[in-house]
């Protein structure tokens, strides 16, 4: 497949057409998020069941859910940064600012949402937005280049600093959090999504973004390439994290594991190859099957429900965690009641999402952010 030297220039994309894939695999990650967080949140903390297949299934979830949502994120604002050949400077400028002020947008949301769930990604979103503000205009290889550069900067600032250093993790309270020293510290090396290395996946979103995946012969090849990662990841880890503390010992047991971990806390590059394969082996499924069913009602539905992803992230831990939490379910539930809890909750999401679509174009807070940011 081949990569064109500048995005001015490049010729991947096959039109403007929206496509409907890529809102249901957002669909798919809200669905992933909800069964994550609502585990997370009504499980009891000291007694988790991590056996069995459900145990299995938010396991494999934990990293992945907000890996694929951050590389979708990654593919919405290349869509969002795409500027013609021949753009004026004027125009150039006019992009510039509307992603500065989408960016600053989503950063001061991202903290308000902080204050009630520490899990907040929107936060990095919104330093990504700042930084593609400036480097929209980048190519192929300067944007995998950059994806680079923040995945292996986090390795250097783990060795260096405590990643542990504020947590408590049996209550997931972050100690000195609304400090300045603390909030920088946790926004971009600690916290549960920081920029880095959590940009690295949506550089890479908009490297994606920029490819032509409408052409069957594309989606194989990186259905085919993610697949592969992801597998790579896996054993890499088990080969890598045995190789060095058995046959060259050179490091310690923990040392070795936090290295070569695929676990998304802290989210070291083999996770972050792993979580992006999975991530692109799911998007590249629902946009091969969206144009195989396009016309279908769960496809449609789904799609609804993808294209509202901002409005249900900020709605599932508010409406969701928050009415249930004031319940009393808050971490004395069995993990099968959690997941059923997270299956009624996307439900409900799903059925409010094709009522909502039916009578407007975008979102709640989708409009909200458009209008804001316009």
């Amino acid at each position: 497949m081949a990569v064109t030297t500048t995005y001015k220039t490049t010729n991947v994309v096959k039109n403007t057409q929206r496509i409907v894939g890529y809102d249901v695999a957002r669909a798919l990650a809200i669905l992933a998020m909800v069964i994550v967080h609502f585990a997370l949140t009504f499980v009891n903390i000291e007694q988790p069941e991590t056996n069995g297949l459900l145990g299995l299934i938010v396991q494999f979830c934990e990293g992945r859910a907000a890996a694929l949502f951050v590389v979708l994120a990654g593919v919405g604002l290349s869509l969002i940064a795409r500027t013609k050949a021949n753009s004026c400077p004027e125009a150039l400028q006019a992009k510039r600012w509307t992603l500065t002020k989408r960016g600053l947008f989503l950063l001061g949301l991202g903290l308000l949402n902080l204050t009630i769930w520490p899990g907040d990604i929107l936060r990095v979103y919104g330093v990504s937005f700042l930084l593609i503000a400036w480097l929209f205009q980048s190519s192929n290889r300067q944007i995998l280049g950059l994806a680079l550069g923040f995945m292996l900067a986090f390795v250097g600032l783990i060795l260096r600093f405590n990643f542990n250093q504020n947590w408590d993790w049996t209550t997931l309270e972050y100690s000195n959090l609304w400090t300045i020293k603390g909030g920088l510290r946790n926004l971009f090396f600690d916290g549960f999504r920081s920029v880095f290395p959590w940009t690295s996946l949506i550089f890479f979103g908009i490297w994606l973004g920029r490819q032509n995946v409408q052409a069957a012969q594309v989606r194989w090849c990186l259905f085919w390439v993610g697949l592969g990662v992801a597998l790579g990841a896996q054993i890499g880890s088990i080969g890598l994290t045995y190789t060095f503390t058995n046959v060259w010992p050179m490091l310690g047991q923990a040392d070795a594991e936090l290295l070569f971990s695929t676990g998304s806390i802290p989210p070291m590059p083999l996770f972050l190859l792993s979580a992006g394969g999975v991530a692109l082996v799911i998007i590249m499924s629902c946009v091969h099957l969206s144009e195989l069913f396009g016309a279908s009602r769960i496809i449609g539905s789904l799609a609804a429900t993808g294209q509202l992803a901002l409005t249900w992230y900020i709605g599932h831990v508010v409406i969701g965690l928050g009415v249930l939490t004031s319940l009393g379910l808050y971490q004395n539930q069995s993990l099968a009641t959690a997941l059923w809890l997270a299956l009624g909750f996307f439900g409900l999401a799903v059925g409010c999402s094709v009522w909502w679509k039916k009578r407007f174009n975008h979102g709640p807070l989708e409009t909200v952010l458009r209008w804001a940011t316009s």
